[in-house]
Formats: structure tokens, sequence, C-alpha cells
């Protein structure tokens, strides 16, 4: 068999897999190899593969899966991995794709919400499976002289994320990991700056102030303490800034940091 017909059944393979029926091809090819049934035996393969796909999402979005309900979620799942096949070999980077499918999904569109919902899942499967990092002792900085604080750059834990939302995701999220789930007034909430981390084994979410947000995400972006703190805070006093610094680095959210010419 050459390159180029390797890579044609490949492709076959792939369709039969996940396309709506088997790919006749391939078929044609199981049948020149075997007396058995061809469908019955790429069905097998079909079958585990589908399930699995669709399994990993499952399990990766229980709180979309629930505000959907279970045969809605099993048939969004089926139709996004026959177009979504796995790009690694690793599952744990599975689904992000999913985000934009099921907030396009016919079904789901009167659910506004669902999106971002399914983002704050993400963002938490992305804390939980990040790599491990010592926490920054913040003792450390008492050492740093004044004139340098403001070129100080803080490194953040790998696992820290922050997403915006206009919907209150967070309480939606944390009402619905409940067996009796309540009800949220979606009306009467405010936008959401989210906070999202793994604290040793835990992962958690958080709602920030939006200066707090502005100022985290500038420092994750890493800039320097004064340049963060000016392009958000132009009017607030260094005493502010001590207090929200403190806060964050509070939550044990930064692992390390620099200073100019570091």
């Amino acid at each position: 068999m050459t390159g180029g017909q390797l890579s044609r059944y490949q492709a076959a393979f792939q369709s039969s897999l996940l396309g709506e029926k088997p790919d006749a091809e391939f078929l044609d090819l199981v049948v020149k190899q075997s007396k058995n049934d061809a469908p019955a035996r790429v069905g097998i393969y079909r079958n585990n593969v589908q399930h699995s796909l669709s399994a990993a999402l499952a399990d990766l979005y229980p709180v979309t899966r629930r505000l959907i309900g279970e045969q809605c979620f099993r048939s969004a799942a089926v139709a996004y991995v026959r177009k979504n096949p796995p790009e690694h070999a690793a599952m744990v980077f599975y689904g992000e794709s999913f985000i934009d499918f099921i907030a396009g999904y016919p079904a789901c569109s009167q659910l506004e919400y669902l999106a971002d919902t399914a983002r704050l899942e993400w963002c938490c499967h992305l804390a939980r499976n990040a790599g491990d990092a010592g926490i920054l002792d913040p003792s450390r900085l008492t050492d740093i002289p004044d004139e340098k604080l403001g070129r100080l750059r803080l490194v953040p834990h790998p696992s820290v994320r922050l997403m915006e939302s206009r919907w209150p995701v967070d309480d939606i999220q944390l009402e619905n990991l409940k067996e009796d789930v309540g009800i949220i007034d979606l009306a009467a909430s405010a936008p959401r700056h989210l906070l999202i981390w793994r604290d040793e084994l835990e992962v958690r979410v958080i709602a920030l102030t939006g200066n707090c947000y502005r100022l985290l995400a500038a420092l994750s972006r890493g800039q320097p303490l004064d340049a963060a703190w000016q392009g958000v805070f132009e009017q607030e006093s260094p005493d502010e800034l001590a207090g929200m610094l403190g806060y964050l680095l509070g939550l044990r959210l930064f692992i390390d940091f620099r200073t100019e010419g570091e």
C-alpha cells in the first residue's frame, strides 16, 4: 500500500467512525479483507468512538448538560463529535470549541447564558489540569526597595483563568451542581468578573470587583505594578492599591516575582 493509499484509507476510516454512516470506499476495503459483515464490524468502532467522545464532553460540561437535559445534550454531543474529531492525543485538550458549537445549536438558541456557562466549565477544566507550582510567600516582597516596587512583575499560578460575563454564570454553576436547584433571577443579577484557579487540590471560582479584575488581568499579562495600577486606577490612592494587592496575594495566586531588568 502506498503512502497516498494509506492516507486515503485513514481519512475514509475517520469518516466511517464519525460520519452519519460508514464510508463506502472503506467498507469495500473491509469486505476484501474479511467475509464477515463489514458494516457490523465498522459499527463496533463507530459506536465506541462516538460514545467515548460524547461521554468525555458530558464529563467536561455537567452543568451545561443539566441545563439542556440529557437527551438534548446527547444529541448535541454526537453532532459535535462528528464534525470535530480530536486533534491531540490527550483528551484533556478536547472540547473547547463545543462552547461555540452549543451557542449556535438550534435547540439551545433561547438560552443566552448557556455558552458562558460552558466557558466557565472549560476554565475550571483548564485550572484543574494546569501544571503545579509553589506559591509565592508574600513576605519576600518586604525585601524589595521602595524605588523598585513599581517595576514589580508578579508571575501568576499556571491555573489562573479570568473571564467576564453579563450573566451570573458562577451562581448558575453552583446551583446546578446541587441536588436541588434554586431559582436565579437573571434579570436582577449584575455582570460578573470571574477569577478561576486551583488552590492546592480545589478549583475555586470567585467574583471580583471590576477594578480588581482589571488589575489582575494587567498583572497576568506581565505588566509591572505601576503600569497596571495607572492603567486601571488613575484616581485611586496608594492605600487602595495596597489593600487590593494584599487581597490578591492572600488568594495564593502568584508563584514568583521579577523586577525590571531581571
